[in-house]
Parts: C-alpha cells; structure tokens; sequence
C-alpha cells in the first residue's frame, strides 16, 4: 500500500524550509480531533532536530486547542530506516538527493518528497467569452516546469459534475460552454516528481460578447477624419490605456460591470478608438504583454510598427510605441529602468548621491520598476530626427519626491540620447516627452519639465538635515494640450496626470482634439465603462515641425 505523501520545500526567497503533511488524529471515545493539512516552518539555517521539534511543538499546541493535552506528539525522520542527523542543517539537507526518505507521526508515516512542484496561485479571468483565447491571468509555482505538466480545463452547469474540455494552458470557449462555469485544474511536474493539483473555478459562467455600442470616442474621431498629409506635420497620441492587472484581477472600480471591465471587451474598444485617431505615434501606457503581442501589434501592423517595453523588464505590463511607418525610419530604441541603473549609471550620480543619503526614499525608489521607453525616429522626407520619450511614473499619492527624482533621471538619460544625435548627425533633433506622469499641474514634476528648473528641499538621515538642491534639464517644453481639468476619472481621483511635452523650439501646435465634458464623464459616475475602456483619456495633439 502506498505511503501518503509529505513534501519538504526550500522557500528561496524567504530561505525558509517547509514541511507540508495531512494529519490525520482521532482519539478513543472523542473522535475526530484534527483533519486537516499542517504546514511547519523554519529557517534554512535552523538543523533538522530543531525542524522536526518544532513540528513536534507545533502539533502540541494545536492539540491544546482542541482540549487535548494528554498525548505525547512522537515525531521521526528516517533515510532507509536511519534516524536522520539532527545536526544537519536544513538547506543541506533538501540540497541533497534521498531515497526511502520518511516522515513519521503517531502512527502515521509519510513519503517525503523534496522541492516537489507546487503551484501557490492561478487566477483566470472573471469574465469568459464564447470564441476568445484565455490562459491564467496569473501563474505562481516553484519547483513547476510549466511544459511538462498538466492544465485541464473542465465545465459544468452546476459546478458538481465537470466535463472535460480541453487539455491546454490556453482554452477558448465554444457555444457548447455558454453558460457554463469552467474549472481550470493543473497538475504540477518536473523531472522528477509530480506535486499535487491546484484547482480554480470562475467566478461567472461563460457569456457571449456585447455588441460594442456608440462610445464618446466616435464623437472624437469626427476631428480626426483624415490623416495628417504635410511632410512637417505628425498626429500625436499618449493613452493610458488600463491594463487588465488593475482592472480585472484587482478591480478597484466597483461601480464598473465585470464585462465593462474585462480585457476581452475594452480591447475592443482600445482598437477602434486608437484606429480612429488616424495618428502618426502613440505612446501607450499600461499595455498588457498579451495583448500586445496578440491583439494590438498584428491588428495595427498594416499602418504601425509597434515596440514595447515590460515594466521594470519583469512586470507583465509596460509602455508601447507604434509609429506610422509611412512617415517615420526607426533609428533606435531603447529602455531606461530607473531602479537598475540609478546605482551605477554615471549619468545619474548627483541624483544617487542625494538618494543614498535618506534611506527612506532610497529603499523607495529603488524597489520600483518605473521606465523610460525612447524611440528614435527620422522623419522620412526631411531627415528630422525625433526622440521620442513615453513613461509611466509612480502612481502613490505620497510619492510626490520619488516622481520628481524620476523624472530627473528620465530627462537626464533624453539629454544623453539628445546629445549622442547632436554629435553624429546634421539634422535637428528634437523631443517628444509623452506619458502618464501621476503629476497634476500645481506639482513640482509640472514646474520643473515645463520651465527647465526647480529647487527643492529633501530630508536626508544625517541629523534630520534638510538638503535643498537644484534640479535642470536644457529642453524647452511646453505642454500640447496646457492643463486640461481631468485626464484622469475614477470615483477616488478626478484630475489632470497625462501630458504630451513637445520641444517648442522644434514644434507648434496646429490644435488638439477636444476632449470628452464633464457631463458625459460623470454619466456612467467614472471611468471605465461600457463606453470608455481606460480610466484615462486620450490626448490627441496636431504638432508642426517648424
């Protein structure tokens, strides 16, 4: 008869080790006392005695719990029968090979199996639609090659009895699933063992895609009937354009509908709303990788070349830039993330200097993946070239100096960029500095990108000192669009955080496409909704390079 199975992890990154087992305790006259998965814990560096008497300890006091306090917890491990060396430490002793490895408890023995693969979360879409692709939202596992295990997607009408459907990790809904809920069940492996299966269920049956109504968009799209013709003029788009991260799996907009929300459904809209722009670049924020790769790059591949940046090079959402390639020759492209070069890059000494020396604000910015995408351009019938810069800043509403460092080390790293085109080329060079830049226009981020200038005051560690320093930057920009009222529409913030900056020694603004009123905003009580597919606006603008 086969041993039930315990699993002995190491936990990487909390240099932990893990023993996971069922227990499984009656008491005579008393009954079931404990049925259930116990879960032990202690550092890597801890030696096994102190492992297992831990363990031990642990299942005394969870007996106290249930009135039991008359019973010795004799607990042993053994390698072929051998009581294992309790001064081992527990890295050493998960780092190497075991066979007829056991785990005993009362009278319970258990097969261990170490760094077995485990899957700790699966999140699927709450919403699923008959003829869309889907695969995990979120997959974490360790010890878990992906390829070799198992994904078996089931429905049911009552969720009792599952069909199964499909044996991929991606699925896609066929009219035989309509309103049905679907289960999404994987089971771990790598080469060398099997580790137990993970089960998720969706929250709502499987519907058929809404037909895509009249959004405030096609109202837009009236100023924007024709592209842009003149070989000195160029139709510019920043969008934060939500991603699927902070929409579906976190929904923070509770007076959305689920269909509203779902990546499936704004997609949709994202596309026909950006198609109808007729623009000459975009910068979007908040791409989601797969949708990218899977939706907007080929949809908008006959017009655009489209480039894309992960956030942080890790996060599965970042910014992306599609230009027209009609009109623009890609020179270069390239991705600045200001945690992994502040320590290092020569550019941004002085600003590390300055850093090191609180370490509040240090431990702050350098844990988060904020980036810079540059997109160089030459302009194909006049030899301009165009740097053009899309960001996405820290969003905390506290997080006021952590913005205004990083957009410091963003205009830095431009000029850098700026100059090394200067010195090779004989054509003008000019910037675009487009993004969402979670700066309203009273900000110091505001103050200091349109007028080249700022000084201001941070509170280093050494004897509570305040530093005062002056942060510059050589660009002339002014803002295509000034400050507009709102950009930004969500139950908890209403305001202005997007810009495009445009060089105004290179650039003019012919106009910009007018947006949206507040009226029309506050029908639906915020963003997103049926009819707006980010909680951001677009901004359009028409710029002439004189």
């Amino acid at each position: 008869m086969n041993k039930e199975k315990a699993h002995l992890r190491e936990l990487v990154q909390t240099n932990q080790c893990e023993l996971i087992f069922p227990l499984h305790l009656t008491k005579e006259n008393s009954g079931i006392v404990w049925n259930g998965e116990i879960h032990s814990v202690r550092a890597c560096t801890d030696v096994m005695q102190s492992f297992l008497s831990h363990t031990q300890r642990k299942i005394g006091k969870l007996l106290e719990t249930k009135g039991v306090s008359d019973i010795e917890v004799p607990v042993r491990m053994t390698v072929n029968g051998t009581d294992v060396k309790g001064d081992t430490t527990c890295k050493q002793f998960v780092e190497k090979p075991k066979k007829n490895l056991v785990f005993t408890i009362f009278n319970q023995s258990f097969e261990v199996i170490i760094n077995a693969p485990l899957v700790q979360q699966i999140i699927i879409p709450r919403t699923l639609y008959v003829h869309y692709s889907y695969q995990p939202l979120k997959f974490k596992s360790i010890y878990t090659e992906k390829e070799l295990s198992d994904f078996i997607w089931c429905t049911s009408t009552d969720c009792e009895v599952w069909t199964e459907v499909c044996k991929n990790f991606r699925f896609k809904p066929s009219n035989k699933d309509l309103n049905k809920h679907v289960k999404l069940k994987c089971i771990p492996r790598n080469v060398h063992s099997t580790g137990p299966p993970f089960e998720v269920i969706s929250q709502t049956t499987v519907m058929e895609m809404a037909v895509i109504p009249q959004c405030p968009f096609d109202d837009r799209h009236k100023f924007t009937k024709s592209w842009l013709t003149a070989k000195n003029e160029m139709r510019v788009v920043s969008y934060n354009i939500l991603s699927n991260l902070y929409s579906e799996k976190t929904s923070p907009h509770p007076h959305c509908t689920l269909q509203a929300l779902s990546i499936d459904y704004r997609k949709q809209l994202i596309l026909k709303e950006l198609l109808g722009y007729k623009a000459d670049i975009l910068c979007l924020q908040e791409v989601d990788h797969h949708i990218f790769v899977r939706y907007l790059k080929p949809k908008l591949s006959k017009i655009y070349k489209g480039l894309f940046h992960k956030k942080g090079y890790r996060i599965s959402e970042g910014l992306a830039c599609f230009f027209n390639t009609e009109k623009f020759k890609l020179l270069d492209t390239s991705q600045l993330v200001f945690c992994e070069e502040l320590r290092t890059n020569t550019l941004f000494k002085r600003t590390w200097n300055l850093v090191r020396q609180c370490n509040t604000l240090k431990d702050c910015i350098i844990k988060q993946p904020t980036s810079l995408q540059v997109t160089v351009l030459k302009v194909k019938h006049t030899e301009e070239i165009i740097i053009v810069a899309n960001t996405h800043l820290y969003y905390h509403s506290e997080a006021s100096q952590i913005r205004l460092l990083q957009t410091s080390i963003a205009l830095d790293y431009i000029k850098d960029v700026y100059n090394q085109y200067k010195r090779t080329s004989k054509s003008r060079v000019s910037v675009l500095f487009c993004g969402d830049f979670n700066s309203v226009p009273s900000s110091a981020v505001y103050e200091f990108i349109l007028h080249g200038v700022v000084q201001h005051s941070f509170q280093v560690d050494i004897e509570n000192e305040v530093k005062s320093v002056c942060l510059s930057h050589p660009f002339q920009f002014a803002s295509a669009y000034g400050t507009p009222k709102y950009t930004n529409y969500t139950e908890e913030f209403k305001g202005c955080l997007d810009y495009i900056f445009y060089d105004r020694g290179s650039f003019t603004v012919l106009d910009c496409v007018p947006l949206p009123s507040e009226e029309i905003l506050a029908e639906k009580v915020a963003l997103p909704n049926d009819v707006f597919p980010s909680d951001h606006l677009a901004l359009i603008a028409n710029l002439r390079l004189t």
